[in-house]
């Protein structure tokens, strides 16, 4: 009885998100923003905590953090990607009240994506140390391992919770995706100082910690849909993959994914230039404030998540004044913000740069990573629109030129460490600084126009219609 009653109660609440989302817009976004930004921001506190903790065990290890994050974030890109594609693609059955079209679409894309996923274990295993040397990581072969092993073991969990996020963010159920999420964070905080020192298994305990979350995550959304909590049921009874759904998913997801992925790949070679120039130093004075600033990021990335669901259920509506509402609104709130963590961080950076060189190993490091905070704060609005522009264009099916602006973006910024890895450091600094700024620019430009195009395309009509 009572698990009848708690299922009753949730199915209530996610009928509610659902009105919500198909609101007034400002509304809608600003009851999503909230917890998404929480879970983002206990996310981006998890990858700063484990730099602390990991910054006792010397600079090769926090160069290796550095070096191997990319191929972390590529299997999440795998994940957030694909969840994208479902996000938009589900909010726009919902609003064209098509809920079967949505369940068919949650069903075959998770199903496809499992089948997919499982055999890169295996094959991530066999390639470890030639990926590891390709990356220049035989310096720090050991280290990189460490990290790797459990990433690679347990890696369809990260997938999966893309997936699960993205669904639950297209039916307006945000809270529920971002309680889950960041419960698991909070579960690698715990874990961290235990894996790390108190069983001394170093940064093999680091990366145990962050996985074994990811998997507790992996448990509780399948709960979650498996228990029939959500607006949109998961049929996997229905074992036949409905190959139209998946390619409506994957026809913005698969841009998505890899627009997310050519950012992490492409880091790979940026990082290999900078390692070449300054070798695990200048690795650790390039990474530790790209940590401190992605803090920053988290405003932009909240109100674009946010943005998603509201605009794609407004297209799947015809409603193009609420479209537009939802649009102007996360683009001029993520500008502020962004503006005001930057001077903020800027102001606050010595404090900040305290918390990764308490070792006396890493106090030579601490002026240059003050400055360096300094100059990535000088980008980090720009570089926040590109996580804006990059959701419009998604919510309007899109994202191959989203994948287009980041190919572009990411190819300047190679072309530009290489000239940079003729001269020193700074070169590396404030040419990361140049071609972000650039790459927010492209991004928001060609987010306008297809806004523009779509917009005049719904046409009045379909405002009075709506």
């Amino acid at each position: 009885m009572y698990i009848d009653n708690f299922r009753i109660i949730r199915v209530m609440s996610s009928d509610k998100d659902v009105k919500v989302m198909l609101g007034d817009p400002k509304k809608a976004i600003l009851s999503m923003i909230a917890p998404i930004m929480i879970a983002f921001l206990i996310g981006q506190l998890d990858l700063f905590v484990d730099s602390i903790w990991c910054s006792s065990l010397g600079p090769n290890v926090m160069s290796a953090i550095g070096l191997v994050m990319s191929i972390y974030f590529v299997f999440l890109g795998i994940g957030n990607g694909i969840g994208v594609g479902l996000n938009v693609c589900i909010s726009r059955m919902i609003g064209a009240d098509d809920t079967e079209g949505a369940a068919r679409r949650l069903s075959s894309t998770l199903i496809f994506m499992i089948i997919v996923s499982v055999p890169l274990t295996p094959i991530m295993l066999l390639f470890m140390d030639p990926i590891i040397l390709l990356i220049g990581g035989g310096e720090i072969m050991d280290e990189c391992r460490q990290y790797l092993l459990p990433v690679f073991v347990l890696l369809v969990s990260l997938v999966m919770n893309g997936l699960f996020a993205g669904a639950l963010r297209g039916e307006g159920a945000a809270k529920m995706s971002s309680i889950i999420l960041g419960f698991s964070a909070v579960m690698n905080l715990i874990l961290d100082p235990i894996m790390i020192f108190g069983l001394g298994l170093g940064l093999l305990g680091a990366s145990i910690a962050t996985m074994v979350s990811s998997v507790m995550a992996t448990a509780i959304f399948a709960l979650h849909y498996l228990r029939g909590n959500s607006y949109i049921p998961l049929k996997l009874s229905e074992k036949k993959i409905d190959w139209e759904s998946v390619r409506d998913v994957m026809n913005v997801g698969l841009p998505q994914m890899l627009e997310l992925n050519v950012m992490s790949i492409l880091n790979l070679v940026l990082v290999a230039l900078v390692i070449g120039t300054g070798g695990p130093d200048g690795m650790t004075t390039y990474s530790i404030p790209w940590r401190i600033a992605s803090l920053m990021i988290v405003v932009a990335q909240s109100f674009a998540a946010a943005m998603v669901p509201v605009c794609s259920s407004s297209i799947g509506q015809g409603d193009r004044e609420r479209m537009r509402t939802g649009y102007y609104f996360a683009v001029k709130s993520a500008t502020l913000y962004g503006t005001i963590l930057s001077v903020i961080i800027a102001i606050a950076a010595p404090l900040i740069v305290l918390l990764f060189t308490y070792d006396p190993s890493m106090m030579e490091f601490r002026e240059e990573l003050i400055r360096v905070t300094r100059i990535y704060c000088s980008f980090m609005v720009f570089f926040g629109l590109i996580y804006v522009g990059s959701s419009m264009l998604s919510a309007l099916k899109k994202s191959q030129y989203a994948l287009a602006s980041s190919l572009i973006r990411n190819i300047v910024l190679i072309a530009m460490f290489v000239v940079a890895s003729y001269h020193d450091m700074d070169w590396f600094y404030w040419s990361l600084a140049a071609g972000e700024i650039f790459g927010g620019i492209l991004m928001m430009g060609l987010a306008q126009w297809f806004f523009r195009k779509q917009y005049a395309a719904m046409g009045p009509k379909a405002d009075a219609a709506a």
